[in-house]
């Protein structure tokens, strides 16, 4: 480039940068923040935590969690309210007993105030309640111990109820069909220990939500970065078909190349088009499902800032089987289940004998939930190495891809090399091929340019994979 062609360009270049300031100028301010806005840079995590935090199921279910938590409360309240109440049922009952005792010993017409001076017993009672010093055995009788009786009778009766309220929440709860009473404490305990079990099983059932959802989140962002990546691709192969019609036409008309050559890259330059459009919607398809995941205006602009991992997951199969058993959602569901069944059943088995429907219905449910539990043993065992496999088998794949990409290349400008010189021998490649007889040409230059293409996006599709293994073994053995 001389010099005039050099001033020249750097002119055009300031006239453009000085419309670009004056129409910037000119826009308002408001159009300028709404375009910031509407560009969203985010990586993973915070793909995960926008989804959670827009994501509606979970703020129902966070609701269902505060309600559980109330339900504990007022089970424990209730707990502590029917064990004080009978505590001081027992106290008042022993107190009118012992009123009942000294009403027996009391002369006819002789009032308390008389022997409080020689009954040690006596004088501790004025000494509480000076307002019976004028009772005799009958005014005892009448305004003291009579009423008290009442008030005991009263009580016992409404302590009777509560704990048949308890009992039959019990039964409400366990759907329990044969009729049962267990006493207070057993019932007492066994509906706060349900309920307790019950916020925590609620609790995890929130975090299972929030794991399905954080799942779901990573795949619909690895979804974008695979169909980003194939985008990307097709539009590099876009422009080696284009530069490829371009010099096969330019040939043709200077009467160098035949008119199939020019031909054949255009039809590989519309198919390349036509892959490119397709790749286009591709990405544009999952970009939607991840701000659909995530909640979002759906004219946001993304911008992912993380990219795949390669990095090889050193996983041990025993250990993952021995975390997942344990740290599983799921499992600590079927064990809370099991612990309240079980529970329920030694609680019943105490009034009840073996020949009676509620110790038949209270160790059928136990069984059930044993089995229950040693199913999603098994099943959680049987996920756990299906993941492993799929990892193990994914992180081999990804190994095969190391140097496959520069390869095809490499093999790609071979054949153009070929193709620009007239060389026309055979290689192993074109006999693999089965394009012995068009070597040199520009069918050679063609099937090593759909080559590339197909290895470009076959090893996008191999990380994706493993990525996606890597994630759902984490994920099974309550990594995540």
């Amino acid at each position: 480039m001389n010099i005039k062609m050099k001033i020249s360009c750097l002119a055009m270049a300031a006239i453009m940068a000085a419309s670009s300031c004056g129409a910037a100028v000119y826009a308002s301010g408001q159009d300028e923040v709404a375009t910031q806005e509407t560009v969203l840079s985010i990586d993973v995590e915070g793909a995960i935590e926008l989804a959670m935090q827009n994501n509606m199921d979970l703020k129902s279910i966070a609701v269902d969690t505060k309600s559980t938590a109330l339900s504990r409360e007022m089970a424990e309240r209730a707990e502590k309210k029917l064990s004080d109440g009978k505590s001081r049922l027992s106290d008042a009952s022993e107190s009118v007993g012992a009123l009942e005792q000294l009403a027996g010993k009391l002369p006819e017409g002789v009032k308390l105030g008389d022997i409080a001076g020689s009954n040690e017993a006596v004088a501790g009672l004025l000494k509480e309640h000076p307002e019976f010093a004028g009772l005799d055995k009958a005014g005892l009788e009448k305004n003291v111990i009579n009423p008290a009786r009442d008030a005991i009778e009263s009580g016992d009766v409404k302590l009777e109820l509560g704990i048949e309220d308890v009992n039959d929440s019990i039964k409400d709860k366990l759907d329990i069909t044969a009729s049962r009473y267990l006493s207070m404490s057993s019932s007492t305990k066994l509906l706060t220990t349900m309920a307790q079990l019950q916020e925590s099983v609620t609790g995890s059932g929130y975090k299972i939500a929030r794991k399905n959802v954080a799942l779901l989140t990573r795949k619909r962002y690895y979804d974008v970065l695979k169909a980003s990546r194939i985008e990307e691709i097709k539009r590099l192969a876009l422009e080696r078909a284009r530069s490829q019609y371009d010099m096969a036409k330019a040939s043709y008309e200077e009467g160098m190349k035949a008119k199939d050559d020019m031909l054949l890259s255009r039809v590989q330059l519309n198919l390349f088009g036509a892959a490119y459009t397709k790749a286009q919607m591709d990405r544009r398809n999952a970009e939607i499902e991840l701000k659909r995941v995530m909640n979002i205006d759906m004219d946001t602009k993304l911008s992912l800032t993380e990219n795949f991992s390669t990095e090889p997951l050193q996983a041990d199969l025993n250990e993952g089987l021995a975390q997942g058993l344990e740290k599983r959602l799921e499992m600590q569901k079927l064990m809370a289940q099991y612990i309240v069944d079980k529970l329920n059943f030694e609680l019943t088995k105490g009034p009840y004998p073996e020949n009676t429907y509620q110790y038949k219905e209270a160790l059928v449910k136990l069984e059930k939930a044993q089995a229950e539990l040693e199913k999603g043993q098994v099943d959680t065992g049987a996920q756990i190495r299906q993941s492993y496999e799929s990892l193990v088998s994914a992180t081999q794949m990804l190994e095969y891809t190391q140097g496959i990409v520069e390869d095809a290349r490499e093999s790609l400008a071979i054949a153009q090399l070929r193709y620009d010189e007239g060389y026309s021998f055979e290689t192993s490649g074109i006999k693999s091929a089965g394009l012995s007889d068009f070597a040199g040409t520009i069918v050679e230059v063609i099937a090593a340019q759909e080559r590339l293409a197909d290895v470009e996006e076959k090893t996008v599709d191999i990380i994706y994979s493993y990525n996606l293994a890597k994630d759902k073994y984490l994920n099974d053995i309550g990594t995540y």
